[in-house]
């Protein structure tokens, strides 16, 4: 990974783009102004080889978002309308999809097992998700470039380019770790937030300990781990009109891990 971004900063253009960094402080504008938005998530993730393309239509405001699976489908387990509503606690819970009529007994049984609650950080929540449900959306999108400005306003290399009709590309500046020694009981979503990353990219550099998202969230203690200091490589259309992200992709060693479209978006 390290050869392929210093390989990738070479060629890249100096320093970054004004016209990027306009569209960006736009977006953080945006959303320090914003209560909550519901918006249409067409999310399309790399995981174990295979796209998972799947339609989501997310509420938030304050705390709150609600994941609703909009997909067709016979089970109402992640389709036909369910909904996973995270509260800001370490539960999320359940309001299972209507099922059709062959799908009713993998329904009632699903009901019967995990009731109407379902733990954040679990192999159910976890498994091919590249966000765990609390950063859907734009707000920790928003908290990951507003922890980075400082360093992307004054890149030499890299950082933010393009900018036209706010079509912006993202290279990280520097390429750095912080060594941290995880204490029993400590959250990786506080390693998060310290370091303006997510826990995929925590558990991509260190995937030779954590073969799943779920053993890295919940790891054993007195381990030492590397935390990316850098963000991804992404590219964003954000609109120019109403300062909301249209599209972000996102890359890892090269590869393309991720593409979410946000359509039907409404602020208030």
């Amino acid at each position: 990974m390290i050869l392929w971004l210093t390989a990738l900063l070479q060629i890249s253009f100096a320093q970054t783009d004004p016209k990027a960094l306009a569209c960006a402080e736009k977006f953080l504008s945006k959303m320090a102004g914003t209560k909550g938005y519901s918006l249409h998530l067409q999310k399309k993730e790399l995981s174990d080889g295979k796209w998972l393309d799947e339609p989501i239509e997310l509420w938030t405001e304050g705390q709150v978002i609600k994941y609703k699976f909009v997909a067709d489908g016979s089970s109402g387990i992640k389709n036909n309308g369910m909904e996973l509503i995270y509260d800001g606690s370490d539960m999320l819970k359940i309001v299972w999809g209507e099922p059709t009529f062959l799908g009713a007994l993998k329904n009632k049984a699903a009901r019967a097992l995990m009731g109407h609650s379902v733990p954040l950080i679990s192999e159910d929540t976890l498994k091919g998700e590249i966000f765990t449900l609390n950063r859907a959306g734009y707000r920790h999108m928003a908290t990951i470039l507003r922890h980075h400005m400082p360093v992307l306003r004054k890149a030499a290399d890299g950082g933010l380019k393009g900018g036209d009709n706010c079509f912006v590309t993202h290279i990280p500046p520097r390429i750095e770790y912080a060594t941290v020694t995880l204490k029993r009981g400590d959250r990786i979503q506080d390693l998060e937030e310290k370091y303006g990353t997510f826990a995929y990219h925590i558990r991509a550099a260190n995937a030779d300990r954590f073969p799943t998202l779920e053993s890295l969230f919940k790891h054993p203690g007195d381990v030492e781990i590397r935390v990316p200091k850098f963000f991804l490589p992404f590219e964003s259309e954000i609109d120019p009109a109403t300062g909301y992200p249209k599209k972000l992709l996102l890359f890892l060693e090269g590869q393309k891990i991720a593409e979410y479209i946000f359509t039907n978006v409404k602020g208030w």
